[in-house]
């Protein structure tokens, strides 16, 4: 009983980190980026504050790489781990299916970017984010099974 009281602690773990990091990404897609959907819905005086903001860290290179890499490692972690939480993840098979479930999802993505099928700019290194994410996932993965034993 007590290995499946933990199973089920990790599941509802993987969920909620899920959430927390698409929320974390959102936020710097708020702060960061312009004229995205999420910007339609806040008022005018905010939009003109982030923009004020965004100003001023333009030519910060750590900002430019949260803006435009870390945002698609984010959103492939919270894949991943939301996967998790919907397969037995004990088995090595799951394991291997959520990566490359992840990684696969991320190259299509990025390759409907390139053939103008959603707005975005295709770039390698974002194909490169979502594997690194799905791998930090299995990492993160096994070590909570190590914790669990």
């Amino acid at each position: 009983m007590n290995d499946m009281n933990n199973y089920n602690k990790i599941k509802i773990r993987y969920v909620l980190s899920s959430v927390l990091i698409l929320l974390f990404g959102g936020l710097i897609y708020i702060v960061f980026r312009r004229d995205t959907y999420l910007h339609t819905i806040l008022p005018q005086t905010v939009n003109h504050t982030l923009e004020q903001l965004r100003k001023a860290t333009e030519s910060n290179c750590v900002i430019s790489f949260m803006k435009y890499y870390l945002v698609d490692y984010l959103w492939g972690l919270a894949l991943s781990l939301s996967l998790f939480s919907a397969v037995d993840f004990r088995k090595k098979s799951s394991v291997a299916a959520v990566c490359a479930v992840s990684a696969i999802w991320g190259m299509l993505f990025e390759l409907s970017q390139l053939f103008s099928l959603f707005k975005g700019t295709f770039d390698f290194a974002d194909i490169l984010m979502y594997i690194f994410a799905a791998l930090t996932a299995a990492l993160i993965n096994n070590f909570s099974l190590k914790r669990m034993v």
